[in-house]
């Protein structure tokens, strides 16, 4: 079997050829082996502690308490920080008056999606139910037809 390029990206080595382009499921990344590879070196590549890539403006989660140094505040689990912004150092998550390491953070599910599915899924019901009460209507009118 021909070894995979890795990602020019995030240097992953999980890449998949789909019949014209190379694609990276990590971070999403398409290219073309015979295409001139751009690399942007100024890019960061942080990564949460599940694997998935983050970037700038995401929402993140907190995987476990963390005492904070030279204080006796406690920061909890599932605790979320909204529109991260990444940085070079140790601490590559600025959480505004916090620097986070990437490896105690998740990226969060946003919920706007959520409640997008759910009002979709809510009016497919509604459609649905509407049909049936159709269906039933038109079924009963023949037999009462039939029966006349």
């Amino acid at each position: 079997m021909d070894q995979m390029p890795a990602c020019p990206k995030c240097q992953s080595e999980y890449v998949y050829h789909d019949t014209v382009n190379f694609v990276c499921p990590d971070c999403g990344n398409e290219w073309n082996n015979n295409e001139q590879i751009e690399t942007d070196d100024d890019q960061l590549i942080v990564k949460d502690s599940n694997g998935n890539l983050l970037t700038d403006g995401d929402d993140v989660l907190l995987i476990k308490d963390l005492k904070l140094k030279g204080s006796s505040e406690v920061l909890k689990k599932e605790q979320k920080f909204k529109n991260i912004r990444l940085v070079n150092g140790d601490h590559n998550v600025d959480c505004g008056k916090i620097m986070l390491k990437s490896e105690f953070l998740k990226k969060a599910i946003i919920n706007r999606f959520l409640f997008q599915n759910r009002f979709i899924i809510k009016r497919f019901h509604l459609i649905s139910s509407i049909q049936h009460v159709l269906f039933l209507f038109f079924h009963l009118s023949t037999c009462f037809s039939t029966l006349l």
